[in-house]
């Protein structure tokens, strides 16, 4: 009988490799049971490669094992706090257990991380929101703000999530500043028409939409202004 020759150290980092791409592939297909083994195997070769942990964290929860999840998910957090996929990962297991405040906090600390960009942000802030912690998902947004000052969508995010607090002065200050970022956003006319009640041709809001009822800006901006006209 053949002796199985010994593993080497190239093989067996072929094999973890594997067999955590293996382990994924199984939980976006569905199949957490079956990627949770794959991943053991991979704990066994590689018990402290950062892809491992991950993977084998995100299985745990799947298969409703929540306090080994939610410790490795701490634990590469621990290591690397501006790792953004084990935040999130960590957020929406600990939204789904019922706490809500936990998730936030965990994302907070996300967005204070170096180089996070405002593209990320934007999704911290988004998570924040779904989850009714306006306040945190303001800060985030704002900041993200300060990142790409110019970007009309992302004035118009703000707008809205001011708008959600009843920080209304601050939502139309926002509103108006989309406007001159980007005048063909058709929502922002409407919002700003919905946040004023115009009682003259005086008011400054009206005269806005006046104006920009009388050039064409594209079919939705211009169904738009027509509404709030």
């Amino acid at each position: 009988m053949k002796r199985r020759p010994a593993m080497t150290p190239t093989t067996q980092a072929d094999d973890w490799r594997t067999l955590t791409a293996a382990g994924a592939a199984l939980l976006r297909q569905g199949q957490p049971r079956e990627a949770l083994q794959q991943l053991k195997l991979a704990e066994r070769l590689a018990p402290r490669e950062r892809d491992v942990r991950y993977w084998l964290a995100n299985a745990c929860r799947a298969t409703g094992q929540l306090d080994r999840a939610r410790a490795l998910f701490r634990e590469l957090l621990d290591e690397r706090p501006g790792d953004l996929d084990a935040s999130f990962a960590l957020a929406f297991l600990l939204r789904d257990a019922g706490a809500p405040g936990d998730a936030a906090e965990v994302l907070s600390k996300a967005s204070r991380q170096a180089g996070v960009t405002a593209h990320q942000l934007l999704q911290i802030a988004g998570f924040l929101r779904d989850g009714n912690q306006f306040a945190a998902a303001i800060e985030v947004g704002e900041k993200a703000a300060r990142l790409q000052p110019d970007q009309a969508d992302l004035q118009f995010k703000l707008a809205r999530l001011y708008l959600g607090t009843g920080a209304f002065e601050r939502s139309l200050d926002a509103l108006r500043r989309t406007l001159e970022l980007r005048p063909s956003t058709g929502p922002a006319w409407v919002a700003l028409a919905q946040q004023r009640t115009f009682t003259s041709a005086d008011d400054s809001e009206f005269r806005r939409i006046e104006a920009a009822a009388a050039r064409p800006m594209g079919r939705e901006a211009d169904m738009c202004i027509a509404f709030a006209y």
